[in-house]
């Protein structure tokens, strides 16, 4: 299942989730959750749908705190959530 917004995406793999935010919504996300009105509303930015909202809501402090470091040279930071909910580890490729 996967599902994209206009500033992101959301796939589910089986070894658990990828989230993708361009460098809008990471730019957004700088001054917090409530910048783009709270967990749902990076679940709205990011097109997460059906079971990949709630997903969202439960790492969503996660990505927050690893989207500077993840981020790519286009602008874009992938992440991952490895395993089974609840998410503990997010994990990335920062070079790409």
């Amino acid at each position: 299942m996967s599902s994209s917004g206009k500033h992101g995406y959301v796939k589910m793999h089986w070894y658990g989730v990828e989230f993708g935010m361009d460098k809008y919504l990471i730019g957004k996300l700088s001054g917090g959750i409530g910048a783009v009105g709270g967990v749902s509303g990076l679940a709205a930015a990011m097109g997460a749908t059906g079971p990949a909202a709630p997903v969202v809501g439960a790492v969503a402090g996660l990505l927050v705190a690893q989207m500077y470091v993840c981020q790519h040279e286009n602008g874009w930071s992938i992440l991952y959530a490895v395993g089974v909910p609840p998410y503990g580890a997010v994990v990335c490729n920062p070079f790409g």
